[in-house]
């Protein structure tokens, strides 16, 4: 793996830094939340818009919108600071039980939009005119790096799910975002369904005439630990994962996860911001193994 080098496709797994042309905004609680700002736009249209909330899972929630060229904007979901410290404080709570915990596994921060996950975007929607001419193009015409119109994606710790709704509004026939905690996919499913246009109504149900008009996929959300080495990744055309290595635990996780999907034959896109803590043990240990795989090879 190459992280300095996004051609490198050898193993068609892509490290993708941020701060690419963007701006990144701290939240109050000095957290990332990443808007695009056009250099051309004109001062009027840079102005701060309006705060609008939602109340979801009892948590008060701002809309985060996001502008991509390709395929318009798309908004999500951020728990605001007061709602973050509740998670934090039911995180470290030693009292509540399960039935009263607003987290299973005590992870407050899929509630916040990272900024990987525009970079992950950004790259997946990006023309191919500057890679390889066989470098993650999917064929059939298309010039965006990774198509992934009419394919199964999976992203793995989605969190708040810009890259899941992103996929969704691109044409993707079927879009898996994972998460190990509810929260953040009972925010995701709400954006999915309130704030980002109109949506197809499941295969099962649906006539020829209502899937021709068919705008984008429903978003399946499913609880999963990404962690769990006894529980297999579901399966998937594509898996995009965004700012997930955030200690070495997770980075040897995700570069597990990495392995198991290549296998398969699926194509892997990874975005992680500088400087995270699981970034090395990540590249160290899959590393490693691709190693041992191209040794029994």
């Amino acid at each position: 793996i190459n992280s300095h080098n996004p051609r490198n496709n050898a193993r068609r797994t892509i490290i993708t830094n941020t701060n690419n042309g963007k701006t990144i905004i701290p939240t109050l609680r000095s957290k990332t939340l990443l808007k695009s700002v056009s250099s051309s736009s004109s001062p009027q249209q840079q102005q701060t818009p309006p705060i609008i909330t939602h109340t979801v899972k009892n948590l008060t929630c701002i809309e985060v919108t996001t502008n991509f060229p390709q395929i318009g904007p798309i908004t999500i979901l951020e728990a605001t600071a007061t709602s973050q410290d509740v998670l934090v404080a039911d995180a470290l709570s030693e009292e509540k039980t399960n039935e009263t915990k607003l987290l299973h596994a005590d992870d407050p921060y899929g509630t916040v939009l990272w900024p990987a996950a525009a970079s992950v975007v950004d790259y997946f929607l990006g023309d191919d005119d500057d890679i390889d001419e066989d470098d993650g193009n999917d064929g059939g015409g298309s010039k965006r790096r990774c198509d992934v119109a009419n394919k199964t994606v999976l992203e793995l710790g989605a969190g708040t799910g810009l890259v899941s709704l992103a996929a969704s509004a691109a044409g993707a026939r079927r879009v898996i975002a994972a998460d190990y905690e509810s929260v953040p996919l009972a925010l995701l499913e709400y954006a999915d369904e309130c704030l980002n246009g109109r949506r197809g109504v499941t295969t099962t149900t649906t006539t020829e005439e209502e899937e021709g008009c068919r705008e984008r996929c429903i978003i399946e959300t499913v609880h999963f630990d990404m962690c769990d080495a006894s529980k297999p990744l579901p399966p998937s055309d594509i898996l995009f994962a965004a700012d997930v290595m955030y200690e070495p635990r997770t980075g040897r996780a995700v570069a597990r996860r990495v392995r198991e999907a290549l296998e398969r034959g699926t194509r892997v896109i990874v975005g992680d911001s500088p400087g995270r803590a699981g970034r090395g043990a990540f590249l160290d240990e899959l590393g490693h193994m691709l190693g041992e795989t191209k040794e029994r090879a």
